[in-house]
């Protein structure tokens, strides 16, 4: 009897039981010493300063202000070091707290448009899902941007029946601003064409004190930093993006839309769903909603077609391709015949893409990025005055804690003075460069790893 109860207990209450887990499992091992995601480093840095002299507005990256992002992510963080000290677990607690706030929010988003089940399945394929995985076990800021691109779309749709909920909308809008600036403006496009085309509109007056409140909250910061480091923020927050979607960021290879495409596919398999047109009946069964999902996967092709889109810039269309995969796979499970030779096969497909991307990370997948172990190599063999060149590019992120030892970035000039002086002892470049570099004096090559060499003279 007492087992009845439990299975009844935990049958009811499923989805906390699934969250909780997964939480569990987001969690390890977030004390890992291996660095993933250079950006850690960064928001390690800013987060740390921030708790200890108190300065909230302007980020401060090894003493010098650092603008290329606002400060949300940092806020959050920079409370835990007044108790600890900074060690990995600090940094990365948030991610697997955020990942479980963006599943707990793409369920209710999909329970709210076609149902538990699907919404069952849409948690799945996004909690089991790579790029998830992957972001909760390093500090990054598109987990954040991704749960509040989310809630703010979900907070639109159940404002559709209660305008109170605009307020939750706004709130989530403004602090995306405040986190990824202008990634965190996708919902508009979303809900502007979707209350322009749907039955159910919201009155205009509503949506447009709600966008008013939305930067009510996040002008103040931008205003401050103006005042305080005019030319840094114009050119850290307005340029650099701009280099990121029109050209190619000085350091980096160009990447094809094939070539993104291809990466989308590879990191989020549920992706192959949206192949399986005849099953795609369930998504129309709700026209606003097939609307709002055609309009989010839109930006994401728009992103893709930019000069260098980033695989994290991804993160925050996950939630719309597992709705799409839930639907399509709830409605194929209906009308293929069980028993099937198509039956197995989409069970099989299902296995595959569920069970893979967590096995994949948990055993293989957690190899440190090439660049940060070239420079943990060249700082464990040499003096502390001792200085790593970099050739033509800033590819190690310097802050207090990393690399420990002075950083020198060389142009083609300043790289034949050094090696006529014989000043540089280690060098890390790009394999691409290193072809390109005539007239290198004897060396030994330390450490190699796509893209990077670490030479030693």
């Amino acid at each position: 009897m007492k087992l009845a109860k439990l299975a009844f207990f935990i049958q009811k209450h499923r989805i906390l039981f699934l969250l909780v887990a997964l939480l569990l499992f987001y969690l390890y091992p977030i004390w890992d010493k291996n660095i993933l995601f250079s950006d850690e480093l960064i928001i390690e840095d800013i987060a740390y300063t921030m708790a200890h002299n108190h300065n909230y507005i302007i980020p401060l990256l090894n003493g010098v202000p650092h603008l290329v992002k606002p400060p949300l992510l940092y806020w959050l963080i920079s409370p835990l070091y007044v108790f600890f000290s900074p060690v990995p677990w600090v940094v990365r607690l948030w991610m697997p707290i955020l990942a479980v706030l963006l599943l707990l929010t793409t369920y209710k988003l999909a329970k709210l448009w076609y149902g538990e089940i699907i919404a069952f399945w849409s948690l799945l394929f996004l909690g089991l899902s790579t790029p998830l995985i992957f972001f909760t076990k390093a500090a990054n800021f598109d987990l954040l941007n991704s749960l509040l691109v989310t809630s703010t779309i979900y907070f639109y749709n159940r404002a559709k029946k209660d305008n109170k909920y605009l307020i939750l909308a706004s709130i989530s809008l403004g602090l995306g601003i405040l986190n990824r600036s202008f990634l965190a403006l996708a919902p508009l496009p979303i809900i502007a064409i979707d209350n322009l085309l749907s039955q159910q509109k919201i009155p205009k007056a509503w949506l447009i004190i709600s966008f008013v409140f939305a930067l009510c909250i996040a002008l103040p910061w931008h205003l401050l930093a103006y005042r305080e480091a005019p030319y840094k923020l114009i050119y850290d927050y307005f340029f650099v993006p701009r280099i990121h979607v029109f050209e190619i960021f000085p350091g980096d290879e160009p990447t094809s839309p094939v070539s993104s495409l291809i990466t989308l596919f590879w990191w989020f398999p549920p992706t192959f769903f949206l192949f399986l047109y005849p099953f795609w009946h369930t998504l129309k069964r709700n026209p606003s909603a097939a609307r709002q999902l055609i309009i989010w996967l839109s930006l994401l092709l728009l992103l893709i077609l930019s000069r260098s889109p980033e695989v994290w810039y991804f993160l925050m269309f996950y939630p719309a391709i597992a709705i799409c995969a839930g639907c399509i796979l709830t409605h194929a499970f209906k009308k293929v015949r069980p028993q099937s030779i198509a039956h197995q096969l989409l069970i099989y497909l299902v296995l595959v893409v569920l069970i893979e991307p967590p096995l994949n990370l948990v055993f293989i997948g957690r190899e440190q990025i090439a660049n940060i172990t070239a420079a943990n190599l060249m700082t464990s063999i040499s003096k502390s005055n001792e200085t790593l060149y970099l050739w033509h590019y800033n590819m190690v992120p310097v802050t207090r804690f990393f690399p420990k030892r002075p950083v020198y970035v060389l142009s083609e000039k300043t790289l034949k003075q050094a090696l006529s002086k014989r000043r540089i002892k280690f060098l890390l470049i790009r394999k691409s460069d290193f072809q390109k570099i005539s007239e290198i004096p004897k060396h030994t090559i330390l450490f190699q790893k796509d893209p990077y060499l670490l030479l030693r003279f």
